[in-house]
């Protein structure tokens, strides 16, 4: 019974937290991801499965980025995969048409966003610049704040 109120509370605290998601218009960052207001500054970065080496030698806060990236989705489709590591990551977010670690620069506001494309729309992890502290989601295009 006492797992039971536990699953049922973090039922309701989940749906709710889902319900309150803000456009990214809210928090600084624009509700599209047009070129536009996105102006990319710095190296944008490519990788797909046979990059192996590319990634290894990244800096340590994009390889926690890719890490971060990928557990985000793993646990917003739920599904059973573990991502132990950079490799795991980017094996994950490579499976469908590779991934990107892109500098931009929002209305003023510098961020990373690291996108992959599990079908034909982009998805993503937008972090502060230089920083593993989540802003924000794009998902299936529409930009959300955390």
């Amino acid at each position: 019974m006492k797992h039971l109120l536990f699953i049922t509370l973090a039922l309701v605290f989940a749906i709710q937290s889902q319900g309150s998601e803000k456009l990214g218009s809210e928090c600084g960052l624009t509700d599209t991801n047009e070129e536009s207001s996105w102006k990319v500054f710095g190296n944008s970065l490519a990788f797909d499965m046979g990059d192996k080496e590319k990634i290894l030698k990244l800096r340590s806060l994009t390889k926690q980025q890719i890490i971060i990236t990928a557990k985000y989705f793993v646990a917003q489709n739920g599904l059973d995969i573990t991502i132990r590591n950079t490799l795991d990551a980017a094996k994950f977010l490579s499976e469908a048409d590779g991934f990107n670690v892109t500098n931009y620069n929002v209305n003023g506001k510098r961020v990373t966003e690291v996108t992959y494309y599990p079908g034909e729309n982009p998805y993503g992890v937008i972090f502060q610049y230089t920083s593993s502290h989540i802003l924000g989601y794009s998902e299936d295009g529409t930009v959300y704040c955390k």
